[in-house]
């Protein structure tokens, strides 16, 4: 399927927000090559025709990478792979909850917990996250345990 086809998004937008990003991770440490950057664009397009969505705005892999970037947990080793990971849980929650939920607040969420409650598990995160968010408990905090975690 061609790229016109999951993402209506202007090209040259999609050139700045890559630009953007690369020069934040570069303040958190995080060098991304040309490479890499092509990998994040080419992987969010096959995670939208995977879980049947279009994208009409910013690239949700782009800003998870963004958020993600100033992480204490992630390496330029595991990022991309991290970013991967997470864009598809994104996708799937966002399916799940039929779009009720922004995308800055997910991404918000997904890096609170990832950061504050997961201690930099992806799994962890998403396990919680998906447990919360599908049950609509909203002010349960994720680090805590659960009769469904024990």
């Amino acid at each position: 399927m061609p790229d016109w086809d999951m993402v209506l998004y202007s090209p040259q937008k999609e050139r700045e927000d890559i630009q953007t990003l690369v020069e934040k991770a570069a303040s958190h440490g995080l060098i991304l090559t040309k490479e890499d950057t092509e990998y994040l664009l080419a992987e969010n397009r096959v995670l939208l025709h995977r879980s049947h969505r279009l994208a009409f705005g910013k690239n949700a892999a782009v800003m998870l990478a963004e958020k993600f970037s100033r992480s204490a947990y992630i390496t330029k080793r595991d990022f991309l792979n991290v970013v991967t990971e997470l864009t598809e849980f994104f996708y799937e929650m966002k399916n799940e909850t039929q779009d009720s939920i922004g995308d800055d607040e997910l991404i918000d969420e997904l890096f609170d917990a990832f950061e504050h409650r997961c201690g930099g598990s992806v799994e962890l995160t998403m396990s919680r996250l998906e447990n919360q968010i599908l049950r609509g408990v909203t002010d349960e905090p994720i680090g805590e345990e659960t009769e469904d975690d024990e």
